[in-house]
């Protein structure tokens, strides 16, 4: 597996990356959301606040994963569900959008952080049954932008194999 710097000198010759973020504005970043983030997303995020990764699926028709810049980054159920859902019954309070894909959303649950690894989530777009629908795609940041570039385009997050 290729490391967040290795994959990162790939986007940015490929894809569209960000401007990097200091340690500072990560790090009130993380008191802002309540929740410390994995070494290996702060890792991305002082390489590039966000990317667009476009990935050809088909004969001209492109499949973008957008990475939120991390300011962007909120609640998914609060992207879903506006602040009227934004309560405990909708989705966990530690489930947050960090990527928007084709239907759906690539969720970090950043309660889940042990040993700088966390859970990734894929929720389709129009979801409201959270855990019971939302698959387990990557276990850190790193797996899951491994995947990310490897699939060039696949929508490697819907298949069925994945763990609930």
């Amino acid at each position: 597996m290729k490391s967040i710097q290795a994959l990162f000198e790939v986007i940015k010759v490929e894809h569209e990356v960000d401007a990097p973020l200091d340690a500072s504005k990560i790090t009130s970043a993380e008191q802002k959301l309540g929740y410390p983030l994995p070494d290996d997303l702060k890792e991305f995020y002082s390489l590039s606040n966000g990317a667009m990764l476009r990935c050809q699926y088909e004969a001209g028709i492109y499949n973008e994963v957008g990475i939120y810049g991390l300011e962007y980054v909120e609640r998914i159920r609060t992207v879903l569900l506006g602040e009227s859902g934004d309560d405990d019954e909708c989705a966990p309070p530690s489930w947050y959008a960090i990527c928007r894909v084709q239907s759906g959303y690539i969720i970090v649950d950043l309660a889940t952080v042990q040993d700088n690894h966390c859970l990734f989530y894929f929720s389709w777009e129009d979801s409201t049954g959270w855990e019971e629908d939302s698959p387990i795609i990557a276990r850190s940041f790193t797996e899951l932008l491994n995947r990310l570039i490897e699939s060039e385009g696949e929508k490697y997050w819907r298949r069925d194999n994945f763990e609930r």
